[in-house]
């Protein structure tokens, strides 16, 4: 019995032991034109599977698997990568890695908020803006027609890879812009709750900023001194052939609904769908638009630089501007109570003010 007991005794230490000092670790590639995918860790090869046939992400979980750091490279069709991953110690999955590019996960560094009080709202972001990740968006557009063409229509579908999940999307409304360079910037709007309750992605061409330098800085910038802005991040983007069709910068749209509520009523009321009753109309200006005011005047004849994106149902969003532009011009600059009273009723003074810093 002694003996028994003892045995007993050793398996089970044997058993805790090999659960402390090994883990089930699951890898996850995305790889374009491949058949078979492996992946290679110290010259043993697993064979990696294709979770769905229309997505080119392939996994393996491999079992018991060392606590230390794994060293690993993955291999597409007899291609290995020439660079050798790493994954750190009791990490149990990677993140979403992209076949030939060595760096996945990579923090950048940011200009931060200079005083205590901050707007709190810019510090809420998705995991679609996540700073440390490139996005990887594959675009079915029916034989490359959008990408030829830049006329808007209707897309196939859209996936959108983050570091962590997929986004599969059906019928997709896209719209172009700035279309006299070769690459367009362009607009893509879901259904239904979209991306985490983000209904309306921008893609930014760079081909007026090559080092993809200007936007990011600029919205770091603004956020920087407080002001309500876009969020953004470099992303791949890919035709349904896993043809490269460039390097874009994703942002938020501000002339839409969600960045409306997602900055002046915080993220988490974007999943809400009675949140757009709590945003009023809004308006895209052009470089000639301004808020004249004349008594007498059709507030159309005097906003026709103003492009109304939104019109707030109780009230015409050109009667709503024009009941602004007679309140600034009504506004005695020099009376302190008429400042804060106007700050508070119709115009935020010390954003407008940080803007034109």
């Amino acid at each position: 019995m002694k003996f028994y007991n003892s045995f007993l005794l050793f398996g089970l230490l044997l058993g805790w032991i090999s659960v402390v000092y090994a883990r089930d670790v699951t890898f996850s590639v995305i790889a374009f034109k491949a058949v078979n995918v492996y992946l290679n860790v110290d010259g043993v090869k697993y064979k990696m599977v294709k979770t769905n046939p229309d997505i080119p992400l392939y996994t393996i979980t491999v079992k018991d698997m060392s606590t230390e750091k794994i060293k690993y490279r993955y291999i597409a069709d007899n291609n290995q990568e020439e660079f050798e991953r790493s994954l750190k110690r009791l990490t149990s999955t990677t993140y979403h890695e992209l076949f030939g590019r060595q760096i996945t996960i990579k923090n950048i560094p940011k200009f931060g908020f200079p005083t205590k009080k901050r707007w709190l709202k810019n510090g809420e972001r998705s995991s679609i803006f996540d700073e440390s990740y490139i996005p990887t968006v594959i675009i079915d557009d029916v034989n490359g027609s959008f990408f030829q063409s830049g006329n808007s229509m209707v897309l196939k579908s859209v996936i959108i890879f983050l570091k962590d999940s997929v986004h599969v999307f059906k019928d997709v409304d896209v719209d172009s812009r700035d279309l006299r360079y070769n690459k367009f910037s362009f607009k893509l709007k879901f259904h239904d709750q979209g991306v985490f309750g983000t209904k309306t992605l921008f893609f930014s061409t760079t081909e007026t900023d090559p080092s993809l330098m200007h936007q990011l800085l600029y919205s770091d910038i603004l956020q920087a001194i407080e002001n309500p802005s876009a969020k953004n991040v470099p992303c791949r983007v890919y035709d349904s052939f896993g043809n490269g069709k460039g390097l874009y910068i994703l942002q938020e749209d501000t002339t839409s609904e969600d960045f409306m509520i997602s900055h002046f009523l915080g993220y988490h009321n974007l999943y809400y769908k009675n949140s757009t009753d709590s945003i009023g109309s809004i308006l895209l200006g052009s470089a000639k638009s301004d808020f004249y005011y004349s008594e007498h005047a059709k507030p159309s004849n005097l906003y026709n630089e103003f492009k109304i994106v939104r019109d707030y149902k109780d009230i015409n969003a050109l009667d709503g501007l024009h009941n602004l532009s007679k309140a600034l011009h009504e506004l005695d600059v020099n009376d302190l109570k008429q400042l804060s009273d106007f700050n508070r009723k119709w115009f935020d003074i010390p954003i407008f003010l940080k803007s034109l810093a």
